[in-house]
């Protein structure tokens, strides 16, 4: 049986996105100001739950998948700390005993900068990123705040296509 590439990516698609971890109406929006790395955390780690059950890092010889955890990405918190959060998913990724993760190197202006990063990449298999964004959020009684959403992807690195995403509010 033969599945398309653009439907196997839609049923990933929609599997993975969606709030994480919301269990009825009475949860909202943690406001932007009292975010901390725990709520951060929690929701990361349940993204990071979701991609080791979909089986997607699987290589067809069954060898253990290489993977780079980019750097995570937070400049509407700039006070959290990110490079935290990216050893956190380093380490859940790890773990598993599902993956090989490879740190990301340093982002230089030089170039043997530019060298070491494209040494990592030839040894990867994947590319995992993941950040922060604020987007608008409209609460029942019509106030327009914003809630802070978590997307996450992973990008083959061979072909750069996006082979898995989440999205997910970080709500209380």
């Amino acid at each position: 049986m033969r599945f398309s590439l653009s439907a196997v990516i839609l049923a990933v698609f929609f599997t993975s996105c969606g709030p994480i971890g919301v269990s009825g109406p009475e949860q909202r929006p943690i406001p932007v100001e009292q975010v901390l790395i725990s709520d951060v955390r929690g929701v990361l780690s349940e993204s990071l739950d979701k991609l080791l059950i979909d089986s997607v890092m699987q290589k067809p010889d069954d060898s253990m998948p290489f993977v780079m955890v980019e750097h995570f990405g937070c400049s509407v918190l700039p006070d959290l700390d990110s490079g935290l959060l990216a050893q956190d998913i380093r380490l859940k990724l790890l773990m598993s005993d599902k993956v090989v993760t490879l740190p990301e190197p340093e982002k230089g202006d030089s170039e043997g900068g530019d060298k070491e990063r494209r040494r990592v990449l030839d040894q990867c298999d994947f590319i995992f990123s993941s950040g922060l964004f604020k987007e608008p959020f409209v609460s029942p009684n019509q106030d327009v705040q914003h809630v802070l959403v978590l997307r996450s992807k992973l990008t083959d690195a061979r072909t750069n296509l996006v082979i898995w995403e989440s999205s997910a509010k970080l709500l209380k």
